[in-house]
């Protein structure tokens, strides 16, 4: 299980670095990594996010976001907490990955931003149906 939640933070590593953007931050020096750690354990602890404990992360995340530099050990953490409460119980270990989701999420949408994406290859002058497989 531990191995698992090692693979899905590569994955969502890579999707970050690949798609996404950190949102300028005016002040960071606020931000306190055992305060951060604490809520983790607080939230992953019974393996499930409240509607208050996800607005607690929300407001923790906007009054004192991570440095730039500290993003990715600050979603890493949350896996790294998260594996320390896996247990030999299936349904408390996804309880344990989908409250690693709502934290990861809340990071993502409150300190990241999309980056813009422009296709570089033309689009074909024409487009012939039948030679594309579809019957309209």
């Amino acid at each position: 299980d531990v191995a698992v939640l090692r693979a899905i933070n590569a994955v969502v590593h890579a999707l970050e670095k690949t798609c996404m953007l950190p949102k300028p931050i005016k002040d960071d020096s606020a931000f306190n990594d055992e305060a951060l750690e604490e809520l983790y354990r607080q939230i992953l602890t019974d393996g499930s996010v409240d509607q208050e404990e996800s607005k607690e992360l929300l407001t923790f995340f906007q009054s004192t976001p991570p440095p730039v530099s500290k993003l990715v050990s600050t979603r890493a953490n949350a896996f790294r907490i998260g594996s320390e409460m896996l247990t030999e119980d299936k349904a408390h270990n996804v309880g344990i990955l989908r409250a690693i989701n709502v934290i990861v999420h809340t990071l993502e949408i409150t300190l990241f931003k999309p980056k813009v994406y422009v296709c570089k290859v033309e689009p074909p002058p024409t487009m012939n149906v039948s030679k594309i497989g579809v019957n309209a």
